[in-house]
């Protein structure tokens, strides 16, 4: 069941060093960003060209002007489901 559809959003693949630290292997991680105030929690699955995400952390950046964001880490959904 899709809660949301048409987000605007930006997916960029972490570097090797970031998946490591963040305990995603490498080439799984990804840093994701989303408008402030979008409601997606950790543990959330995210599609995105046909693609599963799921999201392993948030960090809120509100109340600055312009520039207020959502940042999630998130890791590419395994074949088998973790």
């Amino acid at each position: 069941m899709s809660l949301y559809t048409g987000l605007q959003c930006l997916f960029l693949p972490m570097t090797a060093q970031a998946a490591v630290q963040n305990g995603f292997s490498v080439g799984f991680g990804w840093d994701i960003y989303f408008n402030d105030g979008t409601d997606i929690q950790i543990g959330d699955k995210l599609t995105f060209s046909g693609t599963t995400y799921i999201v392993r952390g948030k960090q809120p950046y509100s109340g600055l002007p312009l520039v207020s964001h959502v940042h999630l880490t998130a890791e590419t959904e395994h074949a088998n489901g973790q």
